[in-house]
């Protein structure tokens, strides 16, 4: 990355790190935490921010499992792939109280804790590195930041600094344990910022998002509460082929006919520009959501099922397009765990809690036919089982790619099965699959589920 981009890219969160400075006692540092998935940039982002501050960098990689800690109890649960203890009693909470502390990293070559090593104390410190953003070091961060990176470039990065070999085992162990990390942290609604990914600015389906909620603005001025991009294009797997562009905008009061028609237009001229499937939206009214009514009442709709009633009557399509959706219990408790605000509010001060029973009822209707739509949409049913199983068994919110690589390590017995319907959805190439294997799969996975819920 040439030198005017790395500026443009570090700016805004220099800016607000200034900020905070100005704002705290001189004898404390400011404690950056940067998160993010693996291969996605944090170490680099971290050097950057670094080198532009004179601030100390510390790496999470230095606190990784010794030996005894890496047991099957401790992997099974979410975030504990770090020794955030040893972190937070070493490094995290003397630098809290301004004091230089002395830590011990891990080394990984011996596998044993290496010889201590000093910290200087400068006015800003950033810890970069997956799970710096653990729950129970998070509270002591004067800015939290995630960093965001496509699954097509993390592969990518990962083969070059590890080989195929390498890239298998993180598929299938390392990427999954970070992914059940951050579905069950909600981490993306409790960063301060989110940084895109490093050598671009939006993908087209975040401009089509920030260009959705310069419509709803125009459209519903002081009365919009909030837009959020939710699906695949929030949990960072959007595939411009088989991925729509999942948005919910939320209101303080009802719509009117002329609104919602007026965003309709809006929203017709952006499908036409959107990718392969199209945009899915709907308007809900805030007080639907603090406290949550399941199903959801809604004020409007729209995907591209609907596209050829809409442009037959478009009265009577506004007219109708209202009433109460089971599935947006599931869009919105994706929202509050892994959603992005696009324009508005913040995630956490307009979403109530969803119950777990909402969630699950509304994924159960998603996959309840499962056993007749495997023979005609494969990838997504194999991948989508596999997600609602790691709900049910784990309460995990993951998306169709993270679920399928969840069942991989939880589901060896169906590890081609999965992997096939994993390859298709990652590379659009047809996969061949044994149909009567599909339907038995999904039989089995159906019966799980239903006797986990």
């Amino acid at each position: 990355m040439d030198r005017e981009k790395t500026q443009a890219r570090l700016a805004p969160l220099m800016a607000r790190i200034v900020e905070i400075r100005r704002e705290k006692p001189a004898h404390l540092p400011v404690l950056v935490a940067i998160d993010g998935p693996c291969a996605g940039g944090k170490t680099t982002l971290a050097a950057q921010l670094g080198e532009a501050l004179g601030a100390q960098v510390l790496h999470m990689d230095d606190f990784f499992l010794q030996p005894h800690q890496r047991t099957p109890e401790r992997y099974a649960a979410p975030g504990e792939n770090v020794d955030h203890e040893r972190f937070y009693d070493e490094v995290l909470l003397p630098l809290s109280r301004g004091e230089a502390p002395v830590y011990r990293p891990l080394d990984c070559g011996r596998l044993a804790i290496g010889e201590a090593v000093p910290v200087r104390v400068t006015p800003v410190v950033i810890i970069e590195g997956s799970y710096s953003l653990h729950p129970q070091l998070e509270g002591l961060y004067d800015l939290r930041v995630l960093l965001r990176v496509d699954p097509d470039t993390q592969r990518r990065r990962i083969r070059q600094r590890n080989g195929e070999e390498g890239l298998r085992m993180f598929l299938s162990r390392w990427i999954p344990l970070e992914n059940s990390y951050f579905a069950s942290t909600a981490i993306a609604s409790r960063c301060h910022m989110e940084i895109p990914p490093e050598g671009g600015g939006l993908g087209r389906h975040e401009a089509l998002a920030e260009r959705f909620a310069m419509a709803c603005r125009a459209v519903m001025g002081d009365d919009l509460v909030g837009v959020y991009l939710h699906g695949s294009g929030a949990m960072g797997c959007f595939h411009e082929e088989r991925s729509d562009v999942d948005l919910l905008a939320v209101v303080h009061g009802a719509m009117t006919a002329e609104q919602r028609r007026a965003l309709m237009d809006h929203i017709m001229a952006l499908d036409a520009l959107a990718p392969q499937k199209g945009i899915e939206m709907s308007v809900m009214q805030a007080g639907a959501l603090r406290p949550f009514v399941h199903p959801a009442p809604y004020e409007l709709h729209y995907s591209r099922a609907h596209i050829d009633w809409y442009r037959r009557d478009p009265v009577d399509y506004v007219d109708k397009m209202r009433g109460a959706d089971p599935d947006l219990a599931a869009h919105c408790t994706v929202i509050i765990h892994r959603g992005r605000t696009i324009w508005g509010k913040p995630i956490a001060e307009v979403f109530g809690s969803v119950s777990w029973a909402d969630y699950m009822d509304s994924l159960l209707s998603d996959v309840d036919q499962a056993g007749e739509d495997v023979a005609d949409n494969p990838v997504y049913v194999i991948l989508n089982l596999c997600r609602v199983l790691a709900a049910a068994q784990e309460r995990l919110v993951l998306s169709k790619q993270e679920g399928g690589e969840w069942g991989l390590i939880h589901l060896p017995e169906h590890a081609a099965l999965i992997g096939a319907a994993l390859g298709e959805y990652a590379t659009g190439e047809p996969a061949a699959y044994d149909m009567e294997a599909a339907q038995a799969f999904a039989g089995e996975m159906l019966g799980r589920i239903r006797k986990t819920n």
